[in-house]
C-alpha cells in the first residue's frame, strides 16, 4: 500500500484514477495509504473504486468519505460493491457523508451486486443523493440484493426526481424479489415532466413485475420525449403481449429514438402479436440504427418480421438472440 501511494504522488497530472480491491494482502493501512494519497493529485476528476468480496472497516470507510469531500475537482465518480456480505448501514452513511461534500458531481456510479444493502442504506444514499443538483448522468445497480425492497428503491427514485439536470438514468433491479409493481408509481414522478432524459435504462429480469406494471411504465415512456436510448430487460417476468403492444406504442412516439434494446427472452407469456408490433415499430421509426432482442427460450417468434430490416437498413448494431 505505502508504495503504491507514493507511485500515486507521482501522477501529478493524472485525471481518472480506478482502484480494484479485492483478494489482495492489502491491510487497513494499506489501503487508507492509498486514500491519503488521492488528494494530493490536484487534477484528478474521476474516480472509480471496486471491492470484491471485501469488508471495509470503519477506518477504511471514513478515509474513502474524506476523500470524496477533500476532492473539489472531482465529477466522476463510481463506486463499485460486489459479494460485499457485511455492507451495513454504516457504510452508507460515510458514503453519504462523502456525497453531501460533492454538490459538483455530474455523473454518479453506484453498484452494490450481491451485497447486503437493505432499504435502510438506501434511504441514507438517497439523502446524499438528494443534494447532487448538477447531476447529468446516475446509475445504480442492485443485482441480486435480495434485502432491499420498493420502499428502499421509492428512496433513492425520489432523490432523482428532485435533479433536474439528470440526462441519463440507468435503473438495474434484475433478481430483487422484493421488487413489485408499486415501485411504478414512484418511477412515474422521475419521469414525468423530465424531458431531459436522453438515455433510460431499466432492467427488471426476475422480478415480480406483472403485465400491469409494465402498461403503467408504457404511460411514462411518452413523457421521455427526447430520449435517443431505450434499453428495457423483462427476462424471465410473468408479462404478455398487451404490455409489449403498449411499450410499442409509447415508445413509437420517441421520434428522437436511435438505440433500442428489448431484452423479452424466456418470457412464455408472449405470443407472435408482440413480435408482430416490434416488427410495425422498426418499420415505423427509420432513425433507429441500433436495434438489440432478445427473444431466447421463445418458440413464438418468427425471424423472418424482423430481420428483413437488417438488409433494409443501415444499421450500426443490430442483434438478435434466439
Amino acid at each position: 500500500g505505502q508504495y503504491i501511494a507514493e507511485a500515486l504522488k507521482q501522477c501529478k497530472n493524472l485525471k481518472s484514477l480506478l482502484l480494484s480491491f479485492g483478494d489482495t494482502d492489502l491491510s487497513d493501512n494499506g489501503v487508507i495509504s492509498i486514500f491519503e494519497a488521492i488528494p494530493s493529485l490536484l487534477r484528478l476528476n474521476a474516480i472509480d473504486l471496486n471491492f470484491h468480496e471485501t469488508v471495509l472497516s470503519d477506518s477504511v470507510e471514513s478515509c474513502l468519505s474524506d476523500v470524496m469531500a477533500l476532492r473539489p475537482s472531482l465529477i466522476k465518480l463510481q463506486l463499485k460493491y460486489f459479494s460485499c456480505k457485511l455492507f451495513s448501514n454504516m457504510n452508507a452513511e460515510m458514503i453519504l457523508h462523502g456525497l453531501q461534500s460533492r454538490t459538483n458531481l455530474t455523473q454518479l456510479l453506484l453498484c452494490f451486486q450481491s451485497t447486503t444493502i437493505d432499504d435502510e442504506c438506501l434511504a441514507s444514499l438517497a439523502t446524499g443523493i438528494n443534494g447532487l443538483t448538477l447531476l447529468s448522468q446516475f446509475s445504480i445497480d442492485l443485482s441480486s440484493c435480495s434485502s432491499i425492497s420498493d420502499r428502499g428503491c421509492s428512496k433513492i427514485l425520489e432523490a432523482i426526481s428532485n435533479i433536474v439536470t439528470n440526462s441519463s438514468l440507468r435503473l438495474i433491479f434484475p433478481h430483487c424479489t422484493g421488487i413489485t409493481n408499486e415501485i411504478m408509481d414512484c418511477l412515474h414522478r422521475v419521469i414525468r415532466s423530465r424531458n431531459v432524459i436522453k438515455e433510460f435504462e431499466i432492467d427488471l429480469a426476475y422480478t415480480f413485475i406483472t403485465d400491469d406494471g409494465i402498461l403503467d411504465l408504457s404511460k411514462m415512456i411518452r413523457n421521455l420525449s427526447q430520449c435517443e436510448a431505450f434499453s428495457l430487460n423483462l427476462h424471465h417476468t410473468e408479462i404478455i403481449d398487451r404490455s409489449i403492444v403498449e411499450v410499442a406504442d409509447s415508445l413509437s412516439g420517441l421520434t428522437f429514438l436511435t438505440k433500442l434494446t428489448l431484452i423479452l427472452s424466456e418470457c412464455v407469456g408472449l405470443s407472435s402479436t408482440a413480435y408482430r408490433r416490434i416488427s410495425r415499430l422498426l418499420q415505423d421509426m427509420p432513425r433507429i440504427t441500433h436495434f438489440h432482442l432478445s427473444i431466447r427460450k421463445n418458440s413464438h417468434f418468427e425471424s423472418r418480421l424482423i430481420n428483413r430490416f437488417m438488409f433494409e437498413r443501415n444499421f450500426t448494431h443490430f442483434l438478435i438472440e434466439k
